[in-house]
């Protein structure tokens, strides 16, 4: 609607207020504004009137101006124009507009309201059919959804909405169950198996999916080695042989009771052999998989999910799923939704509704928020008393009564299920300030400033890494705080220079590989800050409990690695999070998983 920034020029130039007192002006004042000819700037004038936006007095005679008055406040105008944007899908520039001019309190939330209704459960009619989309926002765009290098949670979500995996974990089993793998078999000693694939599953370029394509992507995970954050899972292949079109067999240098785990993680999703025609950066933004949806658009305003009618469990209900990029909305409790009021919101904040139509989903996360310290680093975090001393300057209990959100309760260990064998006692400082100074003292720290950083666009990240810089700061410890996007803040340069970070870490269902991914992740913070003897003492335990058949002796063995870095305070465990996610009751078919998302291959809509 061009010609309501027209106005809103107009406006501007001619006045800083409401009042619609008039205002003196020439048609070649309003051209100049409007960047138009004079005759066009006369049909702006009559427009204007049409639509009763002014009031408008030509002048009489050569020479005399003419009269405008301003009917229209200007705030309804930039509303507009804002409505007009979120149209296009440009929500983040009409919320850029609101800003700059200054609009909040009522109108805001009159936006708000407007942007909410675009939201939620959506139908259209297409080519004589109903097209059924689930829209919502979110906080940032997805750029990298290559399944090697994905290591954050949204992006791993969506990986396993777009990929298949030979194998599946399932999580109300705890067992491994068929995928594109329908059978397989190993020889006595475990080093050898030998996969059967499932005939006619598709890609979503219509390309059949083949052993050949099995091979060229576990080929692939072997080769990238020191790049990918898997390759310790699979640094063990030492054949990989395609015996026809549905056989596969792989050989391990050493046995694996996790090997099937491995196949079934992330980092295995079956890509196409020629997936990385165009560069892998261009396959990251746009890649092809079998998924149950297939990725129609990813870019920073929409990231939309597309139903793939071939797909070989079975089409999904839902035709599209639209995430729009709105990072203005991240920290809001989200009301009705949509031309049907139906909403599916992730990670929602405090919640402050209880109508009964609305479905609340509340777990704690199967992970939590730490702090590492950089013990490679030739600084005083090296010695243990210095960081003993930071543990006991942070109260998790003051922590979280302080900062609230989402944070639920004090960490014991990597995993909530680590608390178990841990006394139920407020993690709090024990020590005096006096004890506490003295630890510093025998730690040689001199009040130098050390870095501690945590990555963006996670707020809640930087809210808490600058609660832990004060808290320190009472005691004489300064920490520097600096915040960067993931992607820089995993780079081997801002690892190694860092002499702390906050951070956390969300496991996935299958959490015996997740766990390993994390403690042997190649560029990882936990990893990187770790010395040869405690990255020793972890691998060894690894290769102990991927060697032995019995789950709860492997967790036995994870439990021993945790306390291990604890009581060497490696890392300082923080608090767990709270997941919250909600939905209308007419969302049928709604299962969260670790990641607080829900699988929208089985989401379907009821009848109101």
């Amino acid at each position: 609607m061009q010609i309501a920034r027209h106005y809103l020029n107009l406006h501007t130039h001619l006045t800083d207020d409401d009042r619609h007192s008039p205002h003196e002006v020439t048609l070649e004042e309003i051209a100049a504004v409007c960047a138009c000819t004079i005759r066009n700037a006369k049909l702006l004038v009559k427009h204007m009137c049409e639509l009763d936006w002014i009031s408008w007095i030509p002048g009489r005679g050569r020479g005399n101006r003419s009269s405008i008055a301003f009917k229209i406040v200007r705030e309804d105008i930039i509303l507009l124009i804002a409505k007009e944007l979120g149209e296009k899908g440009e929500f983040q520039t009409a919320f850029a507009l609101l800003e700059e001019n200054g609009i909040e309190g009522p109108p805001m939330e009159s936006f708000l309201d407007w942007v909410y209704k675009r939201l939620g459960y959506q139908v259209e009619m297409r080519d004589s059919r109903q097209l059924e989309t689930l829209c919502f926002p979110f906080y940032r765009p997805i750029p990298r959804l290559d399944p090697l290098y994905v290591t954050r949670r949204t992006e791993a979500h969506m990986v396993k909405q777009l990929f298949d995996t030979m194998v599946v974990f399932d999580l109300e089993t705890k067992t491994i169950k068929p995928h594109l793998a329908h059978y397989w078999e190993r020889n006595e000693e475990g080093t050898v198996w030998t996969f059967y694939l499932r005939k006619g599953v598709l890609f979503h370029n219509k390309q059949t999916l083949t052993a050949h394509d099995v091979k060229a992507t576990l080929e692939r995970v072997r080769k990238l080695a020191d790049d990918i954050p898997y390759f310790r899972l699979f640094a063990s292949f030492t054949r990989i042989e395609v015996k026809k079109d549905t056989v596969i067999e792989v050989e391990l240098a050493t046995p694996s009771f996790l090997f099937l785990h491995f196949l079934s993680s992330t980092a295995a999703s079956i890509i196409p052999r020629d997936a990385l025609t165009n560069g892998e950066e261009a396959f990251s933004r746009m890649p092809i998989g079998s998924g149950p949806f297939s990725l129609a658009r990813n870019d920073d305003v929409l990231f939309r999910l597309e139903a793939f009618p071939s797909y070989f469990c079975g089409r999904p209900h839902l035709d599209r799923v639209d995430l729009w990029i709105i990072p203005e909305l991240k920290d809001r409790v989200v009301p009705e939704l949509g031309g049907l009021p139906i909403r599916y919101f992730p990670f929602q904040a405090e919640k402050e509704w209880g109508e009964a139509e609305w479905l609340d989903h509340d777990q704690i996360e199967t992970g939590s928020l730490f702090i590492t310290f950089n013990v490679k680093k030739d600084s005083v975090v090296q010695h243990p008393a210095f960081r003993q001393a930071i543990d006991l300057m942070l109260d998790r209990g003051k922590m979280i009564k302080e900062l609230k959100g989402k944070r639920l309760c004090p960490a014991y260990g990597m995993i909530p299920q680590f608390a178990e064998e841990v006394e139920r006692e407020p993690i709090r400082p024990q020590a005096t300030a006096k004890e506490i100074h003295t630890l510093l003292l025998q730690s040689g720290y001199k009040g130098e400033p050390l870095r501690i950083y945590a990555y963006q666009p996670e707020s809640e990240n930087e809210i808490d890494v600058r609660w832990v810089a004060a808290e320190c700061q009472r005691y004489g410890v300064q920490l520097e705080v600096s915040v960067f996007a993931i992607e820089e803040l995993q780079t081997k340069q801002r690892i190694q220079e860092a002499d702390m970070i906050l951070t956390g870490e969300v496991y996935d269902d299958n959490l015996e590989i997740s766990l390993i991914e994390t403690l042997q992740r190649t560029i990882s913070f936990l990893r990187g800050h770790l010395d040869e003897s405690s990255a020793a003492y972890v691998d060894d335990k690894i290769k102990q409990l991927i060697q032995d058949p019995a789950a709860s002796t492997r967790m036995q063995l994870f439990r021993q690695i945790d306390q291990y870095l604890k009581a060497k305070r490696a890392i300082l465990y923080l608090y767990h999070t709270r997941q919250s996610s909600s939905h209308h009751h007419l969302l049928s078919g709604v299962t969260i998983n670790s990641y607080g998302w829900a699988d929208y291959r089985t989401l379907w809509f009821k009848e109101r």
